[in-house]
């Protein structure tokens, strides 16, 4: 004759998984997070961040315009002045400038050149505190139409 078994219910999850379930939902979403925060960025909320939102004033044909987003007291600017020849680019120039508000302006700009900035923030002591911002780049056409070209549009900086 045979012994029967008794055959007990088989669980599809364990108890511990259903606990584990609602707290992966919550790290998915901070990792989501994290990981926008490093790929977008947000805007600065203080001097330690770079400066955000980079952008040259796009109307203003004799000088550029420089303006961001940032609290920090004191910024520091380079500009990055280059000719195009053929393809291949020729650094004429570069210069940093200190400056006390979001904004720069650079006049006696010139037809063919091509003009880059680049933002970082500084302490009263004129001590770096922020790494450099994502450049935006302005080229002048030597046509006498004064054709502006804007490489790198305005986005959010780390």
């Amino acid at each position: 004759m045979r012994k029967t078994r008794e055959r007990q219910p088989i669980l599809s999850k364990p108890v511990w998984y259903k606990r584990i379930k609602g707290k992966r939902y919550i790290f998915l979403s901070a990792a989501l997070l994290l990981v926008f925060y490093f790929a977008v960025g947000f805007p600065p909320t203080s001097a330690k961040h770079r400066p955000a939102y980079l952008r040259i004033d796009k109307e203003n044909t004799d000088t550029n315009v420089l303006t961001w987003v940032g609290r920090a007291p004191v910024y520091e600017v380079t500009s990055i002045r280059s000719i195009y020849f053929q393809g291949s680019s020729w650094i004429s120039s570069q210069d940093f400038y200190v400056v006390f508000e979001p904004r720069f302006e650079e006049t006696d700009i010139l037809e063919g050149m091509t003009y880059s900035y680049r933002v970082r923030s500084m302490d009263r002591g004129q001590i770096p505190i922020s790494r450099w911002s994502r450049h935006v780049m302005r080229r002048l056409s030597v046509t006498g139409t004064r054709l502006n070209v804007f490489d790198h549009p305005p986005t959010p900086i780390r």
